[in-house]
């Protein structure tokens, strides 16, 4: 008999973040996920000048200085969470716009407001990145190497 975790990963999401801020996502599964992840690994090496990519060539990330690295590993991650949002995110409650408090009107999701919220709140992009992490973690915890396929109950389909 195997240890099986819920069915976390199917269905919409709804993801409290603190601060009064909910994120709605669309259902997506592992496969989804890192296959984000991936396009954003090969999209931060893409934005690399010249010299960083011919030093990177044929070599280990880790070889090249702890400064790179993060670099690399920063702009990877953030191009992540843009990718999972801009793909996955059908809203949010409490992200609201406004010069004070009495004139905050709630701001409807987008891609562009995203960006906005993204530069402007760095701890809620943070909260949310770890709260899509943490069902995936859980997957790969398991030791569930064939992750659902999206609207399956199996790998297979």
């Amino acid at each position: 008999m195997a240890v099986r975790l819920s069915r976390a990963l199917k269905g919409p999401k709804e993801l409290p973040v603190g601060l009064g801020v909910t994120f709605q996502f669309k259902p997506f599964g592992f496969a989804q996920y890192r296959e984000a992840q991936a396009w954003a690994q090969r999209e931060a090496r893409e934005q690399l000048t010249g010299a960083q990519r011919a030093a990177l060539a044929g070599r280990e990330i880790d070889e090249l200085g702890d400064e790179f690295e993060d670099r690399l590993i920063g702009l990877a991650s953030e191009m992540h969470l843009d990718r999972i949002v801009t793909q996955f995110c059908i809203g949010w409650d409490g992200v609201l716009i406004g010069e004070t408090d009495e004139d905050a009107e709630p701001l409807s999701f987008s891609p562009a407001n995203w960006e906005m919220l993204r530069e402007q709140a760095p701890l809620l992009a943070d909260l949310l990145d770890r709260r899509l992490q943490a069902p995936m973690h859980a997957v790969v915890t398991e030791g569930n190497g064939s992750a659902l396929l999206p609207d399956t109950d199996t790998p297979e389909g």
